[in-house]
């Protein structure tokens, strides 16, 4: 990770924050491997395909994909657009073939960029296309309600970690601030897995 202001901090804060999420989910995520070594094991052995009551292939894709995002965005505060991209994408896909109405996915993923969107224009806080994007991933996966929780849980913690981190590292002045950035997508991550857990 690259910042113009450089804190050792913004290095291990947003590991701890996936950790997190990763301890959060680690029962549903060690069951959903299980299964899909299961699914892959006796295709092999019998051709037949068997799938677990208990394999949820859409959240592991999408928690599979927001890991994979909060890794690269902590290592190198960049995220390929193609994964966010791919995720909704996916995210529509599964609306189909659950029969779901597509235009309520569409319209969850449009209020996730939205957000963003809006507060990234109005400067009350600064998102790259890869958060934005991700943010709009998650949506199509969580739902209307879901989304607007996670996205002001997440931008309210966000805000709170940077300037915690800024007030630890010493600073105060607002232009600096500005420029004091942290990986956000972990946090996007933890709020959609606090929201997946008690739900």
């Amino acid at each position: 990770m690259f910042n113009k202001i450089k804190s050792k901090h913004i290095f291990f804060l947003p590991i701890i924050i996936t950790a997190i999420g990763v301890f959060i989910l680690y029962g549903f995520l060690s069951q959903n491997f299980i299964d899909t070594y299961y699914i892959v094991k006796t295709a092999l052995l019998t051709d037949k395909f068997i799938v677990p009551a208990s394999f949820n292939l859409k959240y592991l894709i999408l928690f599979s994909g927001l890991i994979l995002m909060s890794f690269t965005d902590m290592l190198f505060e960049l995220i390929s657009t193609i994964i966010p991209i791919l995720l909704i994408i996916a995210g529509f896909l599964f609306a189909y073939l659950l029969h779901l109405p597509l235009l309520i996915v569409l319209e969850s993923a449009g209020i996730g960029l939205g957000i963003f969107i809006f507060i990234d224009i109005t400067k009350l806080g600064s998102y790259a296309m890869g958060d934005i994007l991700t943010a709009g991933a998650i949506g199509a996966y969580v739902g209307i309600e879901n989304i607007i929780i996670i996205s002001i849980s997440a931008i309210i913690l966000g805000k709170i970690i940077t300037y915690a981190m800024a007030k630890i590292d010493g600073i105060c002045d607002k232009s600096k601030l500005k420029e004091f950035n942290m990986a956000f997508v972990p946090v996007l991550f933890l709020a959609t897995a606090v929201i997946k857990s008690i739900r």
